[in-house]
């Protein structure tokens, strides 16, 4: 049998391993694990805005060390250059965090639902019938998917 609660807000049924309500987004449970999926963006947010701030900086210099170049001191226009490409490959960098955080949120998401056999719908991994026809679910495999 599942455990579950009614939401104080909208009363809809939630699960007790989950926190917020899948209706109306309240805090039912505050000491339930956070969404796993919730971590990797934020996590990923956090890699992305740190990166293109660091290459926003780099290539601002880069430009600023451009301008005495061409007008008086040629000396700078290796500074210049180096600092551009660092601006690149962090900007390149961010966009890796970025694709590597949706290839982990696709995986976690494959990992956390199961397809039912009989009807094709997807349901919870926590579920032991399927929602939509009532069909018991078979276990999938256990993945470590986090790392």
């Amino acid at each position: 049998m599942v455990k579950a609660r009614q939401c104080p807000e909208c009363d809809a049924l939630v699960m007790l391993n989950k926190r917020y309500c899948p209706e109306c987004h309240a805090t039912v449970n505050p000491r339930a694990p956070e969404d796993p999926v919730v971590q990797i963006k934020e996590a990923s947010a956090f890699g992305t805005v740190l990166l293109l701030s660091l290459a926003s900086m780099a290539l601002f210099f880069s430009f600023a060390f451009l301008l005495p170049a061409v007008l008086s001191e040629p000396g700078f226009i290796l500074v210049s250059a180096v600092l551009f490409c660092i601006g690149i490959v962090l900007v390149a960098g961010a966009w890796a965090v970025k694709i590597k955080a949706k290839r982990r949120i696709a995986a976690l998401m494959k990992a956390m639902h199961v397809m039912c056999e009989y009807c094709g719908s997807v349901n919870d991994r926590d579920r032991h019938r399927c929602a939509s026809c009532g069909a018991p679910l078979a276990e999938p495999p256990v993945n470590a998917v986090l790392k």
